[in-house]
């Protein structure tokens, strides 16, 4: 059974067409408007309600990664930095877990990216997650995104080839890689 919903997600992926949500020049005021007032909220230290108002922003417009990047810091503030998140995450997340790789299954990738991000809201640093997020990202064809979410987890992770190798296949499609030279004949 495992093995025929892995092919069945794997065709399901394959022929998913990336299709974003046009929108609406009052969305993206919404979005604004949330941002900003994240931003204030986040000033006077409440992190649960700024964090709440960074995922409504993500989630009224999923390719933006300015409120992306901003919604992650925050999610890292609010556990001091400490890699680890929130006590007991991981048995925390086990139903959002579930609903992540249904969503993946299924094609749904923005439902996908959501469930990722709601993971997060209780560890930051989650491996398994940062990766179905990555390849969500690729599948709703973003590289950008997907490289930016597995920087995020590569310095604790440095050594992991399951970050190591998407991330260099990547950098490998765009065309440079962090710190490489141009080659001589091109200075």
């Amino acid at each position: 059974i495992r093995e025929s919903l892995h092919a069945y997600g794997k065709c399901a992926m394959s022929n998913t067409t990336a299709t974003l949500p046009k929108l609406t020049a009052e969305q993206r005021r919404a979005a604004t408007g949330q941002f900003e007032r994240a931003n204030q909220v986040l000033k006077g230290g409440d992190h649960d309600y700024g964090l709440q108002l960074l995922l409504t922003c993500c989630k009224i417009d999923p390719a933006n990664i300015v409120y992306r990047q901003s919604l992650r810091r925050t999610q890292r503030a609010k556990y001091n930095n400490n890699e680890t998140g929130q006590s007991m995450a991981f048995v925390r997340c086990l139903w959002g877990r579930l609903r992540l790789k249904k969503a993946m299954l299924r094609g749904d990738y923005l439902e996908a990216l959501v469930q990722s991000e709601l993971i997060f809201m209780r560890n930051p640093w989650d491996l398994p997650t940062h990766l179905m997020m990555a390849q969500a990202f690729e599948e709703l064809e973003w590289p950008d995104h997907a490289l930016w979410t597995l920087e995020q987890i590569r310095s604790s992770n440095a050594q992991n080839p399951k970050v190591n190798r998407p991330l260099a296949r990547l950098y490998e499609k765009r065309g440079n890689w962090p710190g490489q030279k141009k080659p001589s004949s091109m200075t």
